[in-house]
């Protein structure tokens, strides 16, 4: 199985996070690629045998508190009658609970790919200000990954 992190940062700690995921599962001796989402992307590149992994922080956007990256918003838009029933998924958020909708970006993301049939294989991971405490975010990342079905 191919595990692909699709994600998208605005300072990037997201990108971070994804780095640390990928540390994680090297030492598990699994193989991972990180898949910056940009215009560019095309899910069709991808093996529908894959697990897909979104990760995204949370934002004010467009006069919305808790939305996700735009280059989500941006995809979901030319995507919104795909089907994604072969895909086997996975969501990370992250975020900062001082807000009123702590990690709704990922919510709004994982709502949109399993209304279109993917499948969920995994609780969704929010990690709170990842940031600020990378130490304790990679220690709830590390539990997460191995709960996954790999």
């Amino acid at each position: 199985m191919k595990i692909n992190f699709i994600y998208a940062t605005y300072s990037g700690t997201t990108s971070q996070m994804v780095d640390d995921a990928l540390n994680i599962l090297s030492k598990m001796n699994i193989v991972a690629n990180k898949i910056l989402l940009d215009e560019s992307f095309q899910l069709s590149d991808l093996n529908h045998n894959d697990m897909l992994i979104f990760a995204t922080p949370s934002w004010f956007d467009s006069g919305l508190d808790g939305q996700p990256h735009t280059s989500f918003i941006s995809f979901m838009n030319k995507n919104s009658k795909s089907d994604f029933s072969e895909y086997k998924t996975a969501f990370i958020g992250l975020g900062d609970n001082t807000y009123a909708r702590f990690c709704r970006g990922i919510d709004i993301v994982e709502d949109y790919f399993t209304s279109r049939g993917a499948s969920k294989i995994s609780d969704t991971l929010k990690l709170d200000s990842y940031q600020f405490d990378m130490e304790k975010g990679r220690v709830d990342l590390e539990k997460w990954i191995n709960s996954l079905p790999l």
